[in-house]
């Protein structure tokens, strides 16, 4: 039996708390895409570490995640560098 007493594994509070970071991340991830990606993309990292750590199912959302946020971070330095745009 778990502390919340449903008897499953991995379904407690920090599990949804886990899960709402990492969707945090993404979304931080991709808002980089388009605006100051210098400053939303370390958020972005930040929660999908936090949000990897504190999971036990959510593992592979987290490695996901870190690959959207990534790549969003690379495309959109690339894209502001592009358009002479401001990186923070």
């Amino acid at each position: 039996m778990t502390a919340s007493g449903s008897g499953a594994v991995g379904s407690g509070p920090m599990e949804n708390i886990a899960a709402g970071l990492l969707a945090l991340g993404v979304v931080a991830g991709i808002v980089s895409l388009f605006y100051l990606p210098f400053l939303f993309s370390p958020i972005g990292f930040l929660a999908v570490l936090i949000g990897s750590a504190n999971s036990s199912r959510d593992r592979r959302i987290g490695l996901f995640a870190t690959l959207i946020v990534s790549l969003c971070f690379l495309v959109g330095a690339s894209i502001a560098i592009w358009q002479s745009n401001p990186l923070y």
